[in-house]
């Protein structure tokens, strides 16, 4: 069975408060009481001293000093320890344990100088020992079973003695001492009552107090967490409010440039697809190609300028609209390519996974700029030679597709060293030096621009035989 709190007044929690206090209470009025049993042990020495002889006195009264000296050093032991309270039964033990050997010795002493008195020095005696035990109710008054102890061995012998006596005087003085015991025992009794309820009810106001203050200090803390609470769940409607506010204010706005840019953009990409199916037919017109190329980049620029205008919101919520055919896009931008990358000197090769999505969203403007300035700025970098462009998947969810694009050159470049500076100079995102050519660094630098809009990576890289290849991933979310 689980043990109640030491803090509740259980039947248990106050016996055990109440006896460590009478324990305590013993032992603070031991030293007054050991000063006054020597000064009157020596008394009574001096009075038997001329009957009783020189050694007995000196031996009985040695004893007493000797015994006195045992119980302070009890008294220290006690005081010192740092467990009187839970111990307490262990110092109530070993306080009755000297309390007996004094009372020993006040019986040997009144075995061996009472009947060696006079009538007049037996008076005295008896009165010392009528005070003794009545001081001691004081001292002792904390237990019953202690003063019983003291006052029998200061009264019973010296009474027994004197009642058993010839002289009748010595018989009425027993007799008187018998009384007098008597009636010392019944103060005694009542000093006990009135002190133990005295510290029952100091214990139980103690602790109704301290149960008191425990109940204030936690309500005030429940009073300051509410309190902080109120204020936090005032500031929170405050801040919704405000959030309210704000997004009704720009509710309207957002939609309509959502709704203007997704009509724009569907506009621009019907007309780059009729300008795909137009130089398909009169493939390969380079200068014709040239031509529509530079009006499709025209035209997807505007686009980027389009989501720039709408803002991050609006222009995701245009894009998600339109129709993004990745596979068919990559066709169509290598029907544009191709014949460019024929009038300089090179030869375009387009590889496609098959396994490439029929349907992604996202934004195709950005996604087309990635293409055709990775391979442009590819074609003037490496020279002539082929430009392989090779489009794959690396890993693919329910949810959408990363791919890897890769433009790389047959041909390996005269000067390794540019391609080393071009590939420093992009790892610590700055594009700018003599010996890397414009065309190159604008279509590399533009490729890069578009890819982190997409939030892909992009990197240049030196395959053996210092051949350079541009690879950019990139991840679509399937639509």
């Amino acid at each position: 069975m689980n043990k109640p709190p030491a803090n509740i007044a259980t039947p248990q929690n106050v016996e055990a408060v109440v006896f460590a206090e009478r324990v305590r209470a013993l032992y603070e009025n031991l030293l007054s009481g050991q000063i006054i049993t020597v000064i009157v042990a020596l008394a009574i020495a001096a009075l038997a001293q001329p009957t009783s002889g020189t050694l007995l006195t000196v031996s009985w009264a040695a004893a007493m000093v000797a015994v006195a000296i045992a119980r302070g050093v009890m008294l220290y032991a006690y005081r010192k320890s740092p467990g009187q309270a839970e111990h307490a039964r262990f110092w109530h033990r070993l306080f009755h344990a000297g309390l007996g050997l004094v009372s020993l010795l006040w019986v040997a002493g009144s075995l061996l100088f009472i009947p060696e008195l006079d009538t007049g020095s037996t008076f005295a005696v008896l009165m010392i020992l009528v005070g003794m035990t009545a001081g001691a109710v004081a001292i002792l008054g904390a237990d019953r079973g202690a003063y019983l102890m003291y006052a029998a061995a200061l009264m019973l012998p010296p009474s027994l003695v004197l009642g058993l006596a010839p002289d009748v005087h010595q018989k009425l003085l027993g007799i008187l001492g018998c009384a007098f015991f008597v009636v010392m025992l019944v103060a005694a009794n009542r000093y006990y009552m009135t002190l133990s309820q005295a510290l029952t009810l100091a214990f139980l106001n103690s602790t109704l107090v301290s149960d008191i203050d425990t109940r204030e200090q936690r309500n005030e803390k429940k009073h300051n967490a509410l309190q902080r609470a109120l204020e936090a769940s005032n500031a929170d409607r405050d801040r919704l409010a405000h959030t309210v506010k704000m997004q009704e204010a720009f509710a309207g706005q957002r939609a309509a440039y959502a709704s203007a840019a997704a009509q724009d953009m569907r506009m621009a990409l019907q007309l780059i697809e009729k300008q795909a199916d137009s130089l398909a037919g009169r493939m390969p017109d380079a200068p014709e190609a040239a031509r529509i190329l530079a009006a499709t980049q025209l035209l997807l620029g505007e686009m980027g300028s389009m989501i720039d205008a709408c803002g991050a919101d609006a222009g995701a919520a245009a894009l998600a609209t339109l129709p993004f055919r990745p596979r068919a896009l990559f066709d169509t931008l290598g029907a544009i390519l191709e014949p460019v990358a024929l009038q300089r000197r090179c030869r375009l090769k387009l590889i496609v996974d098959p396994a490439l999505p029929e349907r992604v969203s996202g934004d195709p403007a950005r996604f087309c700029q990635v293409v055709m300035t990775m391979t442009l700025g590819m074609t003037r970098l490496a020279g002539s030679g082929d430009i392989k462009v090779d489009v794959r998947i690396i890993s693919r969810t329910s949810q959408h597709v990363v791919l890897r694009m890769t433009v790389a050159a047959s041909a390996g470049m005269a000067r390794p060293d540019v391609l080393e500076e071009l590939q420093r100079l992009l790892r610590q995102n700055e594009l700018r030096g003599s010996e890397i050519p414009d065309t190159a660094l604008t279509g590399i630098q533009t490729a890069r621009r578009w890819v982190e809009a997409m939030k892909g990576r992009i990197s240049v890289e030196i395959a053996d035989q210092h051949q350079p290849y541009l690879w950019a991933e990139l991840r679509l979310d399937l639509a």
